[in-house]
């Protein structure tokens, strides 16, 4: 089993709330060690952070849409994560875009916004043809990628 399904497993009935654990684990891994934190986004994402950046979660980049983590700088995201581990992307419905959509549309407006999309399973072909409309700025990762990023051993 993997580092993360194994934090995972350690909260009874927690499979609809997979999620919200990676995000915490994300969190507490950059603030105890933000070198590796900006080594796995520098080399794995092509993004070097700021001095002074700081993480955010259920950051609000738009009315009714929140990223699942977002670094800010100064005022604005320069990386939005969206963090999928039961469950899958939003697809479109009569009354509201997919929720890929709408990330990539709100960073395809900025130069300096990129997306994360992070999962415990496969995105399908559509998603990530879809991804790459960012180009360089749109990033698909498994969560087994951040574990060798990880000091397991402080």
């Amino acid at each position: 089993m993997g580092f993360f399904s194994e934090v995972q497993s350690w909260f009874e009935d927690s499979g609809d709330f997979g999620g919200r654990y990676g995000q915490k684990i994300i969190l507490e891994w950059e603030k105890s060690d933000k070198s590796s934190f900006k080594k796995f986004i520098s080399k794995e994402l092509g993004i070097t952070l700021p001095t002074g950046y700081r993480l955010e979660q259920e950051y609000q980049y738009q009315v009714g849409r929140r990223a699942d983590l977002a670094v800010i700088d100064g005022d604005f995201p320069i990386l939005l994560v969206e963090i999928k581990w039961n469950d899958t992307l939003v697809k479109e419905t009569a009354s509201r875009n997919a929720q890929l959509d709408d990330y990539v549309k709100y960073c395809s407006g900025s130069d300096k916004c990129s997306l994360l999309v992070l999962t415990k399973g496969s995105l399908s072909g559509n998603e990530l043809r879809f991804l790459r409309k960012l180009g360089s700025r749109g990033h698909h990762h498994y969560f087994g990628k951040l574990s060798s990023y990880l000091d397991l051993n402080p």
